[in-house]
C-alpha cells in the first residue's frame, strides 16, 4: 500500500485493525473447530475489495504485458 502512496496512518491503523484479531468457527453436526486465520481478508469487510485489488492488480498487469485480455472484479 505504501508503494501506491496510501497514507501511512491508514496502512498502520485501519488495515491492521481490519485484519487483526479475527476468529473463525466451522461447525459440522455436533463438532465445532475454532481458530484464527493466518491469511486472507474478511468476507464482506469494507477494505476487502481494496486489499484484493492491491494484491491481484500486479498479477493482472503481468498478464496484460504478455498479451492476455484480463479483467479483475471484486464485489
Amino acid at each position: 500500500m505504501i508503494r501506491h502512496e496510501f497514507p501511512e496512518a491508514l496502512v498502520e491503523d485501519w488495515v491492521e485493525d481490519t485484519l487483526a484479531d479475527t476468529n473463525l468457527a466451522v461447525r459440522h453436526g455436533d463438532t465445532t473447530i475454532e481458530g484464527e486465520p493466518d491469511k486472507g481478508c474478511p468476507q464482506g469487510g469494507v477494505l476487502s475489495p481494496l486489499l484484493w485489488f492491491l494484491v491481484v492488480n500486479d498479477r493482472l498487469e503481468d498478464l496484460r504485458k504478455e498479451g492476455f485480455l484480463v479483467y479483475g472484479y471484486a464485489e
